[in-house]
């Protein structure tokens, strides 16, 4: 999730605002798949010429600065440039307005502070005390992976949505972008990543496409079209930065970078899946060990690993990077802790963030984050708003699953283990079909026993299942080309010979591909963990034309209502969630 700072928090310069911050300190004081080669790709960049409107936006109100108070001890030097701030106004309801519940916070994590002792730099604990808050109605979003801002808006990326917000009036919402949207005959499958650079919004489809919003002009565009449907395309995209005429992307399965626009180039990756990039005055890359929880923070210069960047922290669980003219910033521990660094790669400061926190932003004026609790302005207490959604869209709530937080499930395969693979896990592109994989990938040999993960009841057994033809195949394959996606009943197609299994709770279990079903099974049994189900095969897949045994594999699903296990989440997110629930 790139976003150039450089050009960001520009303006009218804060020495003009001194006397107005020191009032408003006094006023507001502090309130409580199989191996495939590296792929040879021709970028070419879409022109912005030919973009569309997609929706009406309310356009957001011109605002000037408003001067934001820094305490004397709460920022480390970095964050206290000369930039303006952006603009922020205090928000008043009613005109007697009832007081906003804190954001919830833990107690200070000891090893966090022995960690930023022992190398000289400042613990920051963000308190309701010492920031400010914006508090979000329960539901108006559930998991941003996505915040970005210029001066008069703030984007989030929640379930697949852009929505903006307007800063001095954060009533004032729409959402710019969701599943089901047309830009340039190109279907929105699901949003995974965005960045910012100027008027410019760039948003990453899982499928691989970047579209970009033209903030001012209020158009859309498709700037890279990446559902190549060779045989042999399974790059897999995780994150989108810009600067200038360039934008870069980070791609997980061959792990490489790939830079599209006026000066193309790809270049390799660490052996690390990918979590984000950002491109400054170099190219800042974030990956995760696929074997450990280990963060891999690597800084590129003219495509070659740059030795004078070393970070002197560890980093574990990563999620985001963002990067200033100064500092570097690397949300961390599953989103509890912020860790900044210098250019050399020494650490200057950690913060604890709020509880729940999923996403941040960062200029050199001020630190905000986000997560369902809302947002939360750091060092400026003086943003308070009780947040109203004026959105109307009906979203599928993936919260079931982030509430999961112990192993629930056996793996349905005995003697095996989780894939390793990004293609073979939920949300990685499925290009053959322009879509995206719902499921996890177990690729064992025809005939191997398939077993129930859970308890539960049968809701679906495919027993009078019959191989489709290659007629039937070419007409998907015509359907898919004609939609620009996979349709429902195509994916149903595709997952062939299925058994589905409902367990408590509300989750539901879908095994597909299977080449036969256990004798037993019937719609209505009731089954055990563990009980036999059926058996691994590749129906369903395009390899069974030719083969019954070519690509086979069991392709396991874990739904909850209308989410899958791993929809919404960021990459890196959805494969810790998988390794969590499986025993």
């Amino acid at each position: 999730m790139g976003v150039n700072l450089q050009i960001l928090g520009k303006g009218v310069p804060r020495y003009i605002y001194y006397t107005v911050a020191l009032i408003s300190v006094f006023v507001f004081g502090c309130q409580p798949d199989p191996d495939q080669t590296l792929p040879t790709l021709q970028p070419t960049a879409v022109s912005l010429q030919t973009a569309v409107s997609l929706a009406t936006i309310t356009p957001s109100p011109t605002v000037s600065p408003t001067a934001v108070p820094i305490q004397d001890n709460a920022l480390p030097p970095t964050l206290s440039g000369t930039a303006t701030p952006t603009s922020v106004e205090t928000v008043e309801l009613t005109s007697t307005p009832e007081p906003i519940i804190p954001f919830q916070t833990q107690s200070v994590n000891q090893n966090l502070f022995e960690v930023a002792e022992a190398e000289g730099a400042q613990m920051i604990h963000v308190l309701p005390t010492n920031s400010g808050y914006w508090r979000f109605p329960t539901g108006f979003v559930e998991h941003p992976i996505g915040l970005v801002m210029n001066e008069t808006d703030l984007f989030l990326l929640d379930r697949g949505r852009v929505i903006q917000m307007s800063i001095s009036n954060p009533q004032i919402q729409s959402i710019l972008l969701s599943e089901g949207a047309v830009i340039e005959d190109v279907p929105i499958i699901e949003l995974v990543d965005l960045s910012l650079e100027g008027n410019q919004l760039l948003v990453l489809d899982r499928a691989g496409d970047v579209f970009r919003y033209d903030i001012e002009r209020q158009l859309w565009s498709l700037d890279w079209y990446g559902r190549f449907r060779e045989e042999s395309s399974g790059h897999y995209y995780t994150a989108v930065t810009s600067l200038a005429n360039d934008t870069l992307l980070l791609e997980s399965s061959y792990q490489f970078i790939q830079r599209y626009g006026d000066n193309p180039r790809i270049w390799s990756a660490r052996d690390a899946l990918g979590v984000d990039i950002v491109e400054a005055e170099a190219t800042y890359v974030l990956q995760q060990d696929i074997h450990s929880d280990e963060g891999i923070l690597v800084r590129y210069i003219d495509a070659t690993t740059d030795p004078q960047f070393v970070p002197i922290v560890s980093l574990e669980r990563v999620r985001q990077l963002m990067v200033t003219e100064t500092a570097v910033y690397v949300l961390d521990l599953d989103g509890s802790r912020v860790v900044q660094l210098d250019k050399d790669g020494q650490l200057l400061a950690i913060y604890q963030t709020p509880l729940g926190t999923t996403s941040f932003f960062v200029d050199q004026n001020q630190l905000i984050f986000t997560g369902a609790y809302g947002i939360v302005w750091f060092d400026q207490p003086q943003i308070q708003a009780q947040i109203e959604s004026s959105l109307t869209d009906s979203i599928a709530s993936i919260e079931p699953f982030l509430n999961i937080a112990n192993p629930i499930y056996t793996l349905p395969i005995q003697s095996t283990g989780l894939t390793e693979r990004p293609l073979q896990m939920p949300g990685a592109p499925r290009h053959y079909r322009l879509g995206v994989h719902e499921g996890i990938d177990f690729y064992w040999r025809t005939g191997t026993p398939i077993y129930a993960v859970a308890a539960g009841t049968i809701i679906r057994a495919d027993l009078n299942y019959k191989r489709p033809s290659l007629a039937q195949f070419e007409a998907r394959e015509d359907e898919i080309a004609d939609l620009g996606k996979t349709s429902e009943s195509a994916l149903n197609f595709y997952r062939g010979r299925q058994v589905w299994i409902k367990h408590e709770n509300g989750f539901v279990t879908r095994y597909a591909h299977l080449s036969e079903i256990a004798d037993d099974v019937m719609i209505g049994q009731t089954v055990e963990q563990g009980s036999l189900i059926g058996f691994v095969g590749n129906s369903g897949s395009p390899a069974s034309i030719d083969s019954q045994n070519a690509d086979a594999h069991l392709h396991l699903e874990i739904w909850h209502d209308e989410s899958y296990l791993g929809q919404y989440l960021r990459p890196i997110e959805a494969w810790e969630l998988v390794k969590l629930i499986f025993r």
